[in-house]
């Protein structure tokens, strides 16, 4: 999945031929070139999610209370960290309070480190504006982390029951980007307390800061010094497999890589009445074959559930797009209803295995009116494209350990109350109608299109 997004960089190597007679010269379309990719990819569905800025490298948020300063002292977490937050930050910004202090850097330890050390003579702040901070980190197009307790106040009243980041982890985790939690407790004066090194990047960075600061702290990680969570709402998909389908046999079936995580395309260079006698087990009346079984089309799909959400049930959506496809090569085509997608999701068949392998089916409703063209309709061949959709109930989510994210809160008079702003507000991310797998910009696993001749 960008992302558990679809990322449309395509490259078909195969080509469409797909004509209209009703032209005085017939000419075979080759999808490959750059102008028919674009064409191709206006019939995808997904969201526009866009990567993180790398070259812009990444903001580092500092809570100047002192949580801080106790890491800079006292911490083997913070310390194994250091050497390498350096390489990635290229703005250090002080929380003081309600005002932001920002220093920049030049990626060096030097410049970094000597800005953190003459912050921690100067004296502490009490609180700092936490959620905004975040918001900031949120709304932007780069990478960020923080170093913070979490505890926010308003207009002096403590944020610590509140889940006030609700919003900000919805909008980073609805675009497809990932949040990792680094939790190590701590004492300040007699208080138990956690602080948290979070980090805000895109799944699709292989070497983003995340990475590496797990690394970092993996020894501590393995035992118990401190506590890892990461988040990605979006990282749950369907994989192609190089395997032949087990129907290739009786037909010939060539799938050509997007080179994308979510789309693919499948050529059939059989006939109908082919497909009809080896894939559908019909007879020259239509009628099932008997003591045959129907084979599927496709079987090499497997859904692959994410680290947030289990995909459980999915539905299949076809469409016949052969007229906008080819009125949008030559507008100057006449036919009637060009701008017409039928849908022919009722000739289509899908079941879905214990081990969550997907079998997709051709029925004999395939054969009924409008669901394909013919040479009469002035085509030659079938453009159809198939869409696998996460259904409404169709999800889980996994079981997270919020009490990771929890604290006893330090509000004077709560008597050992715990702060759960922090696992409030994830949780509340994590389950908003706009971020779960069923939004309906997430809702589209996969999509396949099919190439075949004409109907007659």
């Amino acid at each position: 999945m960008k992302k558990n997004s679809i990322h449309l960089s395509i490259i078909l190597i195969t080509v469409l031929n797909l004509f209209c007679t009703s032209c005085n010269k017939k000419e075979s379309i080759d999808i490959t070139t750059e102008e028919n990719v674009k064409i191709l990819k206006s019939f995808l569905q997904g969201d526009d999610s866009k990567s993180l800025d790398a070259k812009e490298g990444t903001v580092f948020y500092a809570d100047a209370s002192a949580v801080l300063l106790d890491a800079m002292k006292n911490s083997s977490v913070y310390d194994a960290m250091k050497g390498q937050i350096s390489q990635y930050v290229t703005d250090l910004v002080f929380i003081e309070g309600d005002n932001f202090d920002t220093i920049k850097c030049d990626r060096s330890e030097q410049t970094l480190f000597n800005a953190l050390s003459l912050r921690a003579k100067k004296k502490q702040t009490l609180h700092a504006d936490i959620l905004k901070s975040i918001e900031n980190i949120c709304e932007g197009d780069r990478q960020g982390m923080i170093i913070t307790d979490f505890e926010q106040q308003k207009n002096g009243n403590w944020m610590d029951c509140n889940p006030y980041l609700s919003e900000q982890f919805k909008n980073w985790l609805q675009k497809g980007y990932q949040i990792d939690f680094i939790i190590e407790p701590y004492n300040e004066g007699k208080d138990l307390k956690k602080r948290f090194y979070v980090f805000f990047t895109d799944p699709t960075d292989n070497v983003s800061i995340n990475h590496t600061m797990i690394n970092q702290v993996q020894k501590f990680i393995d035992d118990t010094t401190c506590v890892l969570l990461s988040v990605n709402a979006k990282d749950y998909r369907m994989d192609c497999s190089d395997e032949e389908n087990s129907s290739s046999s009786e037909i010939s079936i060539e799938m050509a890589d997007f080179k994308s995580p979510n789309v693919y395309s499948c050529v059939i260079n059989d006939s109908w009445d082919d497909i009809k006698e080896n894939l559908m087990k019909l007879d020259r009346h239509d009628q099932p074959i008997e003591e045959e079984t129907p084979k599927p089309l496709i079987d090499n799909l497997k859904i692959v559930d994410g680290s947030t959400y289990c995909i459980n049930n999915i539905v299949l959506k076809a469409t016949n797009i052969s007229k906008p496809f080819m009125m949008k090569i030559d507008s100057s085509l006449e036919m009637n209803n060009p701008d017409e997608i039928y849908d022919i999701s009722d000739a289509f068949d899908i079941k879905i295995t214990k081990d969550k392998k997907i079998e997709v089916y051709v029925n004999k409703n395939i054969l009924n009116e409008r669901h394909l063209f013919s040479t009469n309709d002035g085509f030659v061949g079938n453009l159809i494209k198939l869409e696998f959709v996460v259904s409404d109930n169709g999800f889980t989510t996994k079981s997270y350990d919020f009490s990771q994210l929890e604290w006893v809160s330090a509000r004077p008079g709560t008597k050992g109350k715990t702060a759960n702003c922090v696992s409030l507000s994830l949780n509340n991310a994590l389950t908003d109608v706009n971020v779960v797998p069923s939004a309906p910009q997430n809702r589209v696993l996969y999509t396949i299109f099919i190439q075949t001749e004409s109907f007659k």
